[in-house]
């Protein structure tokens, strides 16, 4: 990948420089430890009421630590609310592991964990809600054990997921980080494993800085994206590493809630996964994306644009350059009809650039414009690697 020395910064302090160069219209610089407020030590208990009280005491500007002891490395939480201006600091060891008994996450219906219902029975892992200022520091680790099994159900939460495909039902299993109608959130080296659905989904909301993030899901989970930025902006993400079993990003633009805009996906890694997604809802718009210095490797999707015809909408100002894509089953993909839903709605995307893209091993490339409202202008300048694809092209005009 490249880096952010050829901006204009030198090797020795380009974490230190801003990324002005990007789509996100903040001046974004690496984020710096808070002072700590207070110090929790692991105890391998539930630890959900310290953990939130020293939270609500805390200053702002300021977090809660959590500390291993010399035979302690373990916290168990339930659902824990982070207020405005104060963040969680986990320490190097220290995992905080999501508690497996679904009634702890139970929005109080008895529907968490459990099939059928309006998938919303759940509370998050952790919430930020009309909060600014706020975060989670690594570096140390979320565990949300979506691979154990509940000890009051009779799956885990990924079971209950691959269960809920097959029968058609919904099911409820919480997110790990929601962040709902905030302003500058920071993750800073942070490690996320095993998210039981959503990673961080962050809605609504203005302001977020991932910097240095690892997530890791296995593929075969369902239903975890690790990033959903929906009818958001101002949003970075850099130096990071995800892999996971459904898309790495997801950008959305539900029409009721707002667009999707100025956003900087910079010198990241990405593995297993579903693909750097904008869709499939964009009725409200998705616009100014900038996609710089990304490898994905061993990933059912690369760099993805996805509709269909119940909530399809603009997609527009999107930049993927300095892209490496080594075993990706479908590299580039823009598909306005992705699923077969009933709607009337039609795909408006245009001016959307590939620049310096190398396609490393067998690949397809797809380009569907069957739900456009005009036929897709496709640009490929230094696309490498196109000897070895197949093309499936549907109303789509190719330039290369």
């Amino acid at each position: 990948m490249p880096n952010l020395a050829q901006y204009s910064c030198s090797l020795c302090v380009c974490f230190l420089c801003s990324l002005s160069f990007a789509q996100d219209t903040r001046s974004v610089v690496e984020p710096k430890q808070p002072k700590i407020c207070q110090t929790l030590f692991a105890n391998n208990d539930d630890s959900t009421q310290s953990i939130q009280t020293a939270l609500m005491n805390c200053a702002k500007g300021q977090a809660v630590a959590l500390k291993k002891t010399a035979t302690q490395t373990v916290f168990l939480t339930g659902p824990l609310h982070v207020p405005t201006g104060v963040s969680l600091e986990i320490d190097s060891g220290v995992v905080l592991h999501a508690m497996n008994r679904s009634a702890v996450f139970d929005r109080g219906n008895h529907s968490c964990g459990t099939l059928g219902g309006d998938g919303n029975g759940c509370l998050p892992i952790i919430t930020f809600d009309h909060v600014s200022g706020s975060g989670i520091y690594g570096p140390g680790e979320i565990d949300g054990q979506g691979d154990q099994q509940l000890q009051d159900q009779p799956w885990s939460w990924w079971q209950l997921a691959r269960q809920a495909q097959h029968l058609h039902e919904k099911y409820s299993s919480p997110r790990l980080i929601q962040i709902n109608h905030s302003h500058d959130l920071t993750f800073y080296q942070l490690n996320i494993q095993n998210a039981p659905h959503f990673g961080l989904v962050f809605a609504q909301s203005n302001g977020l800085t991932v910097w240095g993030l690892h997530l890791d899901n296995p593929s075969d989970a369902r239903n975890t994206d690790a990033i959903d930025i929906n009818s958001s902006e101002n949003v970075t993400i850099t130096h990071s590493y995800i892999s996971t079993g459904d898309d790495h990003i997801a950008i959305k633009a539900n029409i009721h809630t707002g667009p999707s805009h100025h956003i900087s996906i910079i010198d990241n890694d990405f593995g297993a996964g579903h693909g750097l997604s904008i869709g499939s809802e964009t009725q409200a718009g998705v616009y100014a994306v900038d996609v710089d210095g990304l490898s994905i490797h061993n990933a059912e999707n690369g760099l993805r644009i996805k509709s269909d015809r119940s909530a399809a909408g603009e997609v527009s100002q999107v930049v993927y350059k300095n892209v490496t894509l080594a075993n990706v089953k479908h590299a580039l993909v823009q598909d306005t009809v992705y699923e077969n839903k009933a709607g009337d709605t039609k795909a408006n995307w245009h001016d959307i650039q590939y620049q310096n893209i190398q396609i490393l091993g067998k690949s397809q490339l797809v380009f569907n414009g069957l739900n456009a409202v005009q036929p897709l202008e496709i640009h490929l300048q230094d696309v490498h690697g196109l000897e070895d694809v197949d093309w499936l092209v549907q109303r789509a005009n190719v330039k290369k």
